[in-house]
């Protein structure tokens, strides 16, 4: 009976770290958020600007197709931020990697560098994960730049 007493003593301590470890992660986006700054809201209002021009085609599952040049927004938002540049993946697909320059970002047609999320626009991961989404399941550029309006509102 002694132990498992002690099991669910460690259970329930397992538990509440795990619920304090989100409550940190929460507070932590919270916080970052807050900081945002006046550059980065600015970044953000050009790539709603673009996302309503009409300009762009938009594209799911990946960032970029460099045969048609449609994008996802976190593609475009790689465009708008002129950090890097785009490099075809394969000779056996259309799709693009953004690569910037001297840095330790991991690089993949689906994955988002670390500089043009957090440190151009300001999007936690969190939210940057819910553009993503958003723009794979059918949302169209205009809704996305509502989403990000909305987002700039809050922070």
């Amino acid at each position: 009976m002694y132990s498992d007493e002690i099991y669910l003593c460690l259970y329930w301590y397992f538990l509440m770290l795990k619920t304090i470890r989100e409550f940190i992660d929460v507070l932590v986006d919270y916080l970052y958020v807050f900081r945002q700054t006046p550059e980065q809201k600015e970044n953000c209002l050009e790539l709603i600007r673009a996302l309503r021009s009409g300009k762009y085609e938009k594209i799911s599952g990946h960032l970029h197709n460099t045969d048609t040049n449609q994008f996802c927004v976190m593609g475009l938002a790689c465009e708008l931020s002129n950090l890097g540049s785009w490099r075809k993946f394969s000779h056996r697909h259309d799709y693009s990697e953004y690569v910037i320059p001297n840095t330790d970002d991991q690089v993949h047609v689906c994955i988002v560098p670390h500089k043009v999320s957090y440190d151009h626009y300001g999007f936690t991961d969190e939210f940057r994960s819910r553009l993503v989404t958003l723009n794979d399941f059918g949302r169209s550029f205009e809704e996305i730049a509502d989403e990000i309006e909305k987002y700039m509102r809050k922070h």
